[in-house]
């Protein structure tokens, strides 16, 4: 169900001859003319509309009118939501307008309440009709563009989704002027005869130029033909020149693949080799750093039994000068006793002195003997020192 108004639009040829020449006024609901208020319209029904009704007074000469209607213009009715029009004209200018085939167009709409009003279709009406008849009481047909998918395109169709009954009357309002229809005035029927002749001279007109355009198309036609062969002749060039260069780049491509391939290999092997003397060389630098971690435990080894050494070549060097000095001291005391024994036997035998001559000498000689040794070992102390200090330097 659909909440539809008709919104009627006056062509604008109309407009001009009513506000122009006629120098008519048109109502404000007629601009445009809405029907008021909106039916409920269920699928497949027929509704009235009601305020539908619109008409306007002019004056115009047959003339004038008859040669406006013969160019057909048409009223756009769209189904809308308010009012419509009406109008009565003046015998001359109404003929003339509806020679020239005026059409009224309308639109078919849907008002919801909460959203903006939705288009539904759009009808026309020629005006054209109202030269031979007072009364034009007809449908017509509403078509709506509808999109339908043609393959993976989408397109626009015009598809009719319903029928708007529309009347429209020409009537002349002009009291004791002219008695009868104003379609039996002789003016009326010279200015349809001459919308008549203009009409076929239109139509020869179209045809020659319809020949002239066939004419002009068929050269057109042909030079595209030529043209188009000429640009399959290229485009085969051209395809095989890129069948030609495909190929060279299908080949070039599996050499440079090939190549990848190869430079991959090689560096998976440079990795796998820099892996293995990445592990090689943590190896050895494992077993240098345990190296030198003996190295260092053996020196502070040695060093240890060098200071025990030091210590001990000092403690003997101290009891050799130690032994020194008593040997010394008693040489000393010894030749104190030689030099008293010898002053005190200064007065005694000569055997005696010398017995105790030699015995002093043997002392002495002993005494020496010992101070030979004491400086040997003094000696030797001096030289394990000095190697001690070059070790710990």
């Amino acid at each position: 169900m659909a909440a539809t108004y008709v919104q009627a639009f006056l062509p604008q040829e109309l407009i001009g001859f009513l506000t122009g020449p006629c120098s008519a006024k048109l109502p404000p609901k007629l601009t445009p003319l809405r029907t008021l208020p909106a039916v409920d319209v269920l699928r497949g029904s027929e509704a009235a509309l009601p305020n539908g009704c619109g008409s306007v007074d002019f004056a115009a000469g047959v003339m004038g009118l008859a040669g406006l209607l013969a160019a057909e213009p048409r009223v756009v009715l769209e189904v809308w939501h308010r009012e419509n029009v009406d109008f009565a004209a003046g015998v001359m200018g109404l003929a003339g307008l509806l020679v020239a085939e005026p059409r009224v167009v309308l639109e078919v709409w849907h008002r919801e309440k909460l959203r903006a009003d939705l288009l539904l279709g759009v009808a026309s009406v020629s005006l054209s009709a109202l030269l031979q008849e007072c009364w034009v009481d007809g449908y017509a047909p509403v078509y709506a563009m509808m999109a339908r998918a043609d393959g993976g395109d989408e397109r626009q169709e015009q598809v009719q989704v319903g029928l708007l009954r529309v009347v429209l009357s020409l009537e002349d309002k002009v009291l004791g002027a002219v008695p009868g229809d104003f379609r039996q005035m002789p003016e009326y029927l010279v200015a349809w005869e001459l919308e008549v002749w203009k009409k076929a001279e239109e139509a020869r007109f179209r045809a020659q130029l319809k020949e002239l355009e066939q004419q002009r198309m068929s050269v057109i036609e042909q030079q595209w033909w030529k043209r188009e062969r000429a640009r399959e002749a290229e485009a085969a060039a051209l395809k095989a020149e890129y069948g030609r260069l495909e190929q060279q780049t299908k080949a070039l491509l599996a050499a440079v693949q090939e190549r990848e391939a190869k430079l991959l290999s090689a560096e998976a092997d440079l990795a796998r080799r820099r892996a293995d003397l990445e592990r090689q060389q943590a190896g050895r630098m494992s077993e240098a750093e345990a190296a030198v971690r003996r190295l260092q435990v053996e020196c502070e080894h040695q060093l240890s039994l060098e200071r025990d050494r030091t210590a001990a070549v000092a403690r003997q060097r101290d009891a050799a000068e130690s032994r020194l000095l008593a040997a010394e001291a008693r040489a000393a005391a010894l030749e104190a006793q030689f030099s008293e024994y010898r002053s005190a036997q200064r007065d005694t035998p000569e055997a005696q002195l010398q017995l105790q001559l030699q015995e002093v000498q043997a002392a002495a000689a002993r005494a020496e003997d010992r101070a030979a040794r004491a400086i040997k070992l003094k000696k030797q102390y001096k030289q394990q020192a000095s190697v001690v200090r070059l070790q710990r330097g």
